[in-house]
């Protein structure tokens, strides 16, 4: 269909054209030029009519392929700009993963130091143990007191609570219920957890106490000298660090409640004492 539409019209153009062209041919035939004056000096002015046109045509023309070259020529050198620019960065990525590859084999031979050394680590802790019996009445065991600092540092602040808790009965001497005691600085669950996180340091040899009998109550017997010395000092520390957050977060009622946890603590064991 497209085929038979584009004949149709070449026919009917030539048509035209060869309708035009005959006439003009008549036309010029049918003409008696001699008999026209001065024909050749039209003739001649329009020749050099028709010379200056296309020569101001040409300068145009040339004007016009000249900017365009020159357009061209800019996208030619930007084009080769950014060809030499991802060359180069080929290059520097090639030179880094040579490199990176060159580490390669040190790397692993590092992993594998590292590996012998954590194996020999691990078989010296087995061999060694972090408890070294001390003189005296009683057996117990002495802890180093990185490892009790660690320890504390590292404990929960319901943690802390409770041992401050110990320190404070062992250093005031006081023989209490520590299901009361505990009771009274802490709610039915952070009590509970208290009374566990004693028992764990008991556990570990930190601390050690006895029972009462018929009374329900305990009385410290023995503290670890690092736990003694380190206890209230970190402890004040986090809460410290907890309120200054808190303050500055905007939360007003939960810095209340723990800004003064450290002298309350203290002053409800002082207080057990005086009800005894």
């Amino acid at each position: 269909m497209k085929e038979s539409d584009e004949s149709s019209n070449y026919k009917i153009h030539s048509t035209y054209a060869i309708v035009i062209l005959s006439a003009i041919i008549v036309g010029l035939v049918s003409v008696k030029w001699s008999e026209v004056p001065r024909l050749y000096e039209y003739i001649n002015f329009a020749l050099t009519m028709s010379s200056l046109i296309l020569a101001i045509l040409a300068i145009v023309y040339a004007l016009h392929s000249s900017g365009t070259l020159f357009k061209t020529l800019d996208k030619i050198e930007g084009s080769a700009e950014s060809i030499k620019t991802i060359s180069s960065d080929i290059s520097e990525s090639n030179n880094e993963l040579r490199k990176e590859v060159e580490r390669i084999p040190s790397a692993i031979t590092s992993v594998d130091k590292k590996l012998d050394d954590s194996q020999q680590l691990i078989r010296r802790l087995s061999e060694e143990s972090f408890f070294t019996p001390s003189s005296g009445d009683k057996e117990k065991h002495d802890i180093s007191e990185g490892l009790v600092k660690r320890y504390i540092e590292k404990s929960p602040l319901l943690g802390c609570d409770a041992l401050l808790v110990v320190i404070i009965m062992y250093k005031e001497e006081v023989v209490a219920d520590l299901d009361q005691l505990l009771s009274k600085v802490g709610n039915d669950f952070s009590s509970r957890y208290m009374f566990a996180y004693i028992i764990s340091a008991e556990s570990m040899g930190l601390i050690s106490f006895e029972h009462i009998e018929m009374t329900g109550r305990i009385k410290l017997t023995f503290v670890n000298n690092a736990l003694m010395e380190n206890v209230e000092r970190i402890h004040s520390e986090k809460y410290q660090a907890l309120s200054k957050s808190l303050k500055e977060s905007g939360r007003q009622d939960r810095y209340e409640k723990v800004k003064n946890r450290h002298v309350e603590i203290i002053e409800a064991v002082k207080e057990e004492k005086h009800l005894c």
